[in-house]
């Protein structure tokens, strides 16, 4: 992509899901952490490690699971959550399968770079399920599992002892999204 904010993201891949002529592009709330498709296709978008933010998303389970907070006007009843979860249970009970043909819940994440200042560009982190939420907290907070984990930590595997390197040069991009959100 040229570009990897939220915009580029969203426009690039309803081009490949041609439901976008080029030149053409999406109208959507940028400021919103979800993106709702008609095919029961979720974006959940995540900020890690942002400051002064009132919450804190978070890896846990050594990054098999992340928490995500809804926004401000989320609670239970709101669409968009009732939405998640009813996808998200939907694709948890479904974990096996590799096909988005049922819909899905699709993570892009990105942390902030404290020297620059300045996020990082978003990073697809594949495909989530539900695992919990708790709606009795404002903003609602989530716990996704990632259900690529596996396959995330494959890509470009680097050697074993890198777990614990400060190294981010020998870290694939995954692993060097966990240790960004750990400090």
């Amino acid at each position: 992509l040229e570009s990897t904010g939220k915009a580029a993201v969203v426009n690039s891949s309803a081009r490949l899901s041609h439901n976008l002529s080029n030149g053409e592009m999406l109208r959507f709330n940028k400021y919103s952490g979800i993106c709702e498709w008609k095919n029961d296709v979720i974006f959940l978008w995540v900020n890690i490690g942002a400051p002064q933010s009132d919450v804190v998303n978070e890896f846990l389970q050594g990054g098999r699971q992340i928490t995500w907070f809804g926004g401000s006007r989320m609670h239970q009843q709101t669409p968009a959550i009732q939405n998640l979860l009813r996808v998200g249970k939907m694709i948890s009970n479904q974990k096996s399968t590799v096909s988005n043909k049922n819909g899905g819940i699709i993570l892009w994440c990105r942390t902030h770079d404290p020297i620059k200042r300045t996020f990082l560009p978003y990073t697809c982190l594949g495909r989530v399920g539900y695992r919990s939420h708790d709606p009795d907290v404002h903003p609602i907070r989530f716990v996704w599992d990632l259900l690529d984990y596996e396959a995330l930590l494959a890509i470009s595997r680097v050697k074993e002892d890198v777990k614990d390197s400060d190294d981010l040069g020998e870290k694939n991009w995954f692993q060097q999204i966990l240790f960004q959100a750990s400090k």
